[in-house]
């Protein structure tokens, strides 16, 4: 998947030290169930890299192309976003509470963006439409 970190290389980390699904792969721009995003991970969307999905050093979780598009909402309590093995995206708190989640348990395999337009998809359902143009703020 296509990891990276502004403050450096970083890979993935599993949300559970016993995660059977290796989060440090770079084949692809998607984060994979039960895998998660720290302090300035990011993935990019495929094949052009025009959005990424950021969690951001004071807790919110941001899809970016040039500015915001769309927010977690949770900036000064969020620390870490998994992908769960139930198929939600959540944001935790340092203390593992969620603060806040995309309710999308199901169907897919990963957290991935759409570089046509940034649609942002959490599996098989679309939780932003990709609407990021200046009218349209977070």
């Amino acid at each position: 998947m296509a990891v990276a970190s502004t403050a450096g290389v970083a890979a993935l980390a599993p949300a559970a030290a016993d995660a059977a699904t290796s989060c440090s792969s770079v084949t692809t721009p998607t984060l994979l169930r039960g895998c998660s995003l720290y302090d300035n991970q990011f993935i990019l969307s495929a094949p052009e890299e025009n959005y990424n999905l950021l969690m951001r050093p004071d807790g919110n979780l941001v899809e970016y192309r040039a500015r915001a598009c769309w927010s977690s909402r949770t900036s000064g309590a969020g620390n870490y976003a998994t992908y769960t093995q139930l198929g939600s995206l959540v944001v935790y708190n340092n203390r593992g509470v969620p603060l806040w989640s995309s309710n999308t348990n199901g169907g897919g395999t990963t957290v991935s963006i759409n570089d046509l337009g940034g649609a942002l998809y959490v599996g098989t359902t679309k939780i932003f439409g990709g609407s990021c143009a200046p009218g349209n703020p977070v």
